[in-house]
């Protein structure tokens, strides 16, 4: 147990039950409300986890698994969130049986072949049991396979691939005549991605050898249209929709003063290129009342906290993708501020925050949109205002 600044971080004691008081820790499986434990957020009064369509994610294990429609994927970074995504490519790519869908060019021969060992090192059993691969073999420079179904050339496009080299120089994931190329060279299954690539009209995805004579294989590549590749989407011979994640937690009746705790892990890749996604936001039932904080740029959060009135308040914190980072605000009557990773925001005391009763745990609470790509490891919610050491000690 670890104690600060007069209240339990650990334990966070929740106070009477006509106070709100929340905590969810998705690796430990904690979830509490009013002082009262429940087995998940969908069990917790007013909670609830959507995701339409199956969804892979690393555990907390390290092994890549499927977890079914609606059910949350708790990672080693905690709850993954992520926005709606599609695998656009038309080819089935876990566990292969022919090459269908693959197009050899430059003299390079592609086939299927079992790797389970390769499969199983790499953690990726769970969604290839029956450890095939696609092999491909080349002769020469600018020989490879084109993959799948051509992208429009409208929108910004990612690919990747797992990739493991058996001999030569390397081979690279990319999009068709253009740069960049993601390589690697690694004997073993590594995954490779090249991401917010605007390509040309009919344009397809490649894998490619570095040069000479070469062997690798690869499994589950992806093709998304977007400005990063999201997490393993596994296609059956059509392209496959993934819904995104949307974790609510409701009948809060919150009102002035109290404390949000949260910390989070935005994925580097999507983090720097998309816009707007949500870490946390409160709101109410009009989405009138809000306290949200969202992604302002590749290394910024803002904090805003609104009434009927509009914004009343706006701090900016810097964070660090791929890596945790921590914030705690204070919302109270003409006393307004955060921290983030141990460093103070401004401060506010030029407004009065109103009512909040629904909770979006990296996402829009009103309608989940623009979801974090990442992982939430720690929510919080206590009355009371903490002071501006508590708040750093919350954050650090």
């Amino acid at each position: 147990m670890s104690v600060a600044l007069g209240f339990d971080l650990d334990q966070l004691v929740l106070r009477g039950a006509a106070e709100p008081g929340v905590r969810i820790v998705p690796q430990g499986a904690r979830y509490e409300r009013d002082r009262q434990r429940h087995a998940g957020l969908g069990t917790m009064p007013g909670g609830s986890f959507i995701r339409t369509g199956a969804g892979t994610a690393w555990t907390a294990a390290g092994t890549l698994e499927t977890f079914a429609s609606g059910v949350p994927r708790i990672t080693d970074q905690g709850l993954l969130i992520e926005g709606p995504r599609t695998n656009q490519l038309n080819l089935f790519n876990a566990d292969p049986v022919d090459v269908s869908g693959l197009a050899p060019y430059g003299g390079a021969t592609v086939s299927v072949v079992e790797r389970s060992a390769l499969i199983g090192a790499a953690g990726l059993a769970q969604v290839c049991p029956a450890g095939r691969v696609f092999r491909v073999v080349t002769t020469g420079n600018d020989q490879g396979v084109s993959i799948g179904t051509a992208t429009t050339g409208a929108m910004m496009t990612s690919a990747s691939a797992w990739v493991a080299v058996e001999s030569g120089s390397g081979a690279g994931v990319c999009l068709e005549g253009h740069g960049p190329v993601a390589v690697t060279s690694s004997a073993a299954l590594t995954r490779v991605a090249v991401n917010g690539v605007m390509p040309g009209a009919s344009t397809r995805m490649r894998l490619r050898s570095q040069g000479g004579t070469s062997s690798f294989v690869f499994i589950l590549p992806q093709l998304e249209t977007g400005p990063s590749v999201s997490s393993p989407i596994v296609t059956t011979g059509a392209a496959a929709t993934r819904g995104g994640d949307v974790a609510l937690l409701g009948q809060l009746a919150l009102s002035p003063p109290y404390t949000i705790s949260c910390a989070f892990e935005p994925d580097a890749a999507a983090w720097a290129a998309g816009v707007g996604q949500y870490v946390l936001s409160l709101s109410d039932v009009g989405d009138v009342s809000r306290v949200i904080m969202l992604r302002a740029s590749a290394t910024t959060v803002n904090l805003e906290i609104y009434n009927a009135g509009g914004r009343i308040c706006l701090i900016n914190h810097t964070v660090v993708p791929g890596q945790t980072n921590r914030v705690a605000v204070r919302v109270a009557v003409d006393d307004m501020r955060s921290a983030v990773n141990g460093v103070l925001g401004a401060h506010d005391t030029a407004g009065s925050p109103e009512a909040v009763s629904l909770l979006g745990l990296g996402c829009r609470a009103i309608n989940g949109g623009n979801a974090l790509c990442g992982g939430v490891s720690e929510m919080t919610i206590r009355p009371g205002a903490a002071s501006d050491a508590e708040l750093i000690a919350l954050t650090q």
